[in-house]
């Protein structure tokens, strides 16, 4: 009807007008469907990359005959290396989650604790031995910041039992030399006191608690 009808030029400018915030709106949604799309690869190349960069890492501590671990503020373990799980008999999912106690007898875990303890609470790198069963280890403990912002244990822990048995052999091969020489040089006011420095450093040597020396007489 002439009385309801909109002009032609005002018709077309309500059309345009119309159009012209449709297009805004669809080109608006295009704007944040890409920048979503954009967003959603970015964190799926950062996830793709962060996992890569963990089975690298994991590749180079499983190549390491050192057990490497990190333990948690409650000291659990939130990871460990292949040496780890020779060491424990287990695989690592059978380890991480648990502590020390869970894992070795009372008396070895409370060995390990002390050192865990010593380098949280001095807040430093700790460097020690321990001896287990006729094994040295040698532990160099760190403190780590964690994500939760608490502060966990990082370790290396390797054995040297056989550099440290090497180690006391030449200590031994030394003393003993230094006993033949001492009673080649010394006075001594007697045989019998001669005698007794021999034995009783003889002693000391070979760690042994009892000992006695055999005089023999070549013409009896």
């Amino acid at each position: 009807r002439a009385e309801t009808a909109i002009p032609n030029s005002q018709n077309r400018l309500v059309l345009f007008l119309y159009a012209a915030g449709g297009v805004t709106a669809i080109l608006a949604l295009l704007a944040l469907s890409a920048a979503l799309i954009r967003s959603k690869k970015s964190l799926k190349d950062a996830k793709e990359a962060l996992e890569d960069a963990k089975k690298l890492q994991k590749i180079f501590m499983d190549a390491a005959d050192t057990l490497i671990y990190l333990k948690d503020e409650n000291l659990k373990y939130v990871f460990a290396n292949r040496a780890m799980e020779a060491f424990y008999h287990r695989r690592e999912d059978q380890i991480i989650g648990y502590t020390d106690f869970d894992l070795s007898e009372d008396e070895f875990a409370q060995k390990r604790r002390n050192t865990d303890l010593k380098a949280l609470n001095q807040n430093k790198v700790v460097s020690d031995e321990v001896e287990w069963n006729g094994k040295t280890f040698k532990t160099l403990k760190f403190p780590v910041p964690l994500p939760n912002g608490h502060t966990g244990v990082g370790a290396y822990v390797t054995e040297i039992t056989e550099a440290r048995k090497n180690e006391r052999k030449q200590e031994k091969v030394l003393y003993r030399h230094m006993i033949m020489a001492d009673m080649l040089s010394r006075s001594f006011q007697s045989r019998q006191e001669q005698l007794d420095y021999a034995l009783h450093e003889s002693l000391k040597l070979t760690e042994s608690q009892y000992g006695c020396i055999y005089l023999y007489d070549e013409s009896k």
